[in-house]
Formats: C-alpha cells, sequence, structure tokens
C-alpha cells in the first residue's frame, strides 16, 4: 500500500508542475521550458544517492518524478511541430516504442548495477545520464524554441 500510495503523490506532483507547462512555454519557450523542468530535476536524483533520512528521500522521489514527468507534454509539443500532419502517427508511434524499449533496457541495467554496486552508483549514472540528455537535447532543438503565443497552437499539437 505505501508504494501505490508514493506513486499516487508522484503523479499529484506532476499534475502540480505540469499545470505550470503552458506558462512556461509562453514566457522562455516549450524547448526551455522541457529542458527547466528536465534540468531541476537533477538535484533530486542526486539526492537519492545519497545516505539521507526517508523523508527526504520520499519528497526527492517525488519532486523528480514530478518534474521529469511534466517535461513530456512540453517534449510532444517539440515533436509534432516537427513532424507533418501524414507522419505524425508513425513518427509517434515509433518513438514510443523506441522509448519503452530503452525503459526496458535500463531497468536490466539498473537493476544489474543495483544488485553489483548498489542504488548509490545507480542514481548517480542516471543523474549523469540525464545531465547528458539536457545537454544534447538542448544544441539538438535550440533553433526550433517554439514560444506558444496562440491557444490553436496549442489545440493542433494536441490533436
Amino acid at each position: 500500500m505505501p508504494i501505490l500510495l508514493s506513486i499516487t503523490f508522484t503523479s499529484l506532483f506532476f499534475l502540480f508542475f505540469g499545470l505550470f507547462g503552458p506558462n512556461i512555454s509562453k514566457r522562455i519557450g516549450v524547448l526551455y521550458g522541457a529542458i527547466l523542468y528536465e534540468a531541476l530535476s537533477i538535484p533530486f536524483l542526486a539526492v537519492l544517492s545519497q545516505n539521507i533520512p526517508l523523508s527526504i528521500a520520499v519528497l526527492s522521489f517525488w519532486m523528480r518524478g514530478g518534474l521529469m514527468n511534466a517535461a513530456t507534454p512540453l517534449i510532444s509539443t517539440i515533436q509534432t511541430s516537427l513532424i507533418s500532419k501524414e507522419r505524425r502517427g508513425t513518427v509517434t508511434s515509433f518513438l514510443n516504442l523506441v522509448d519503452n524499449l530503452s525503459r526496458s533496457f535500463g531497468t536490466l541495467i539498473g537493476g544489474t548495477i543495483i544488485q553489483h554496486m548498489g542504488f548509490r552508483q545507480n542514481f548517480l549514472i542516471t543523474a549523469l545520464f540525464y545531465v547528458i540528455a539536457v545537454i544534447v537535447f538542448y544544441f539538438m532543438f535550440r533553433k526550433v524554441n517554439i514560444r506558444i503565443l496562440k491557444p490553436e497552437i496549442i489545440e493542433e499539437s494536441i490533436l
């Protein structure tokens, strides 16, 4: 039961941070909003690698999950703005497949690291990969930073 409650709170944190996504998109653009959310989640991941009280670990887990997941709608907006309407279904399906495959292999690799080295190294390695991913994401998409100024752009990207 405590695990389900923790996952529920992670979803509530995602909802909380996700509500700010459109406002952030208007102010700094979709790309910088996604990068901001992802970058803000990294310190909470690093905190999880430390020997800390359970209450701080749980709060860090919720914050990291909420911030990282709140970047997903912004990243989806970037994806749909770069893909023609005719190819969106195919490309989105392919991206979901790749995402799920990477999670599957990540779970296997993470479990192996935890088994042989413990949790600390797993969290630190993951934090390092997040830092690299944020930097690569910025350099790959910096020329397409979209500022959502009109509601119809949001509606179009959701469809």
